[in-house]
């Protein structure tokens, strides 16, 4: 017993730490972008990129290295030639090879930092609507769980009088256990879904992000959705295909440092960025190796060129199934409303002609409340795909909320 209180209280202490925020769509676009650490750690690596750019152009400027004066003097008048680099780093061509890649790297590395921070944006919007819609969800199976207890006394009475069958209660609470356990189910995914939000938005582990002063967009407003009307606004807006537009342009820029390594490679770091052409092998000076070293590149940039006709399929592809999805739930709708109506109907029948003494059997009671829920989490299912929909089909083409990442960056 007392180890029962102690880990009671324990829970309380836990639970009494939590704290629940009120959240609406704006505030989910403002603490993403400002809060969220993923965003955050990339916005890290924008600046990164962008201080890059300024380091190299001010690397073109004469510096002074103590070492390398000391071993040119030592070295003679040929000693001389090693310390170019340094005092006229601006003499090498591919410096100012390196300062043109460096800025396509920061633009790649901006335009990557936009995508995800759309893809971020969707994530917490759509659990800040799923919750909402959750919550609605809840409410309606709660209120079927307060039709099912105050027909509890009348299946008792009846079975007791026998003109209902022996085993009629224990039926009829089996099915109200069974809604109850629909209800602790809702609960779990809410709670999960605001919990799994707070982190999104840089809230503290513990705490709750509850959807507050949210407009839902009316989906007997939208209409079905035209593939070939959005496929080109998505591949011009996708930041995905700019960023890999960026590193395509840069390979061009590091194919043509190649053949001037025989002026001495570039001097300056590697990019902060992360380049991918860091890393290929090339030719120091002038003889045998330039051409693969050349054909290297090359292939590089034919790897980016695949992997942005990949990127670029698979947003169409997304697209489409977004666009079937959409239309198919569109024309579902109108049946679920109707099936909401009839099951709704067949209960309340149902419960009256019960109420008025007629011999209705247990299990059509059961089975009416089964459908009823069923119809109207089908229903529900369907608004909520409907509502998600929009908001994706907002973050392909970068409209709405989205629009943000076209701005400037943090």
């Amino acid at each position: 017993m007392k180890r029962f209180m102690i880990s009671s209280l324990l829970l309380v202490s836990l639970g009494a730490q939590a704290a629940v925020y009120p959240v609406t769509l704006d505030d989910v676009t403002a603490k993403v972008t400002k809060e969220n650490y993923f965003v955050l750690e990339n916005a890290e690596r924008v600046y990164q990129a962008k201080s890059t750019v300024q380091l190299a152009r001010r690397n073109l400027l004469p510096k002074i290295n103590i070492w390398r004066i000391v071993e040119s003097v030592s070295n003679g008048p040929l000693g001389l030639i090693g310390i170019v680099t340094d005092i006229c780093p601006f003499l090498v061509p591919n410096n100012w090879f390196r300062v043109g890649e460096e800025k396509l790297f920061a633009e790649a590395t901006a335009n990557g930092y936009r995508a995800l921070w759309a893809n971020e944006l969707l994530t917490a919007r759509g659990l800040l609507l799923q919750a909402g819609l959750d919550e609605k969800l809840l409410e309606q199976v709660q209120e079927n769980s307060k039709d099912l207890d105050s027909l509890s006394s009348m299946v008792k009475s009846r079975e007791a009088m026998g003109s209902m069958p022996a085993g009629s209660v224990k039926q009829f609470e089996v099915r109200q256990l069974s809604v109850q356990e629909e209800i602790r189910g809702l609960q779990k995914v809410i709670q999960d879904n605001r919990s799994q939000l707070a982190y999104l938005l840089g809230l503290p582990g513990n705490d709750e992000a509850v959807p507050s002063q949210i407009r839902y967009v009316n989906p007997e407003e939208a209409k079905p959705i035209s593939y070939d009307s959005y496929e080109s606004r998505l591949l011009a807006a996708a930041f995905e295909l700019k960023q890999y537009d960026s590193l395509l342009r840069a390979a061009d820029k590091v194919k043509k440092g190649r053949y001037f390594n025989f002026l001495g490679t570039s001097s300056l770091g590697q990019s902060a960025a992360g380049s991918v052409f860091d890393t290929l092998p090339q030719q120091d000076g002038l003889g045998f190796g330039l051409g693969p070293s050349v054909r290297i590149v090359k292939s590089e940039k034919r790897l980016l060129e695949i992997q942005r006709e990949a990127v670029q399929e698979t947003l169409k592809k997304s697209l489409k199934v977004l666009v079937e999805s959409f239309n198919l739930d569109l024309l579902s709708r109108e049946d679920a409303i109707q099936r909401v109506e009839k099951t709704n109907a067949i209960w309340k029948l149902l419960t009256d002609r019960a109420r008025l003494g007629a011999n209705v059997g247990v299990f059509e009671l059961v089975e009416a409340s089964r459908n009823r829920v069923e119809a109207i989490s089908a229903y529900h299912g369907i608004e909520t795909r409907l509502l998600l929909g929009l908001d994706r089909l907002n973050r392909l083409m970068y409209w709405d909320a989205y629009r943000v990442a076209e701005g400037p960056l943090p």
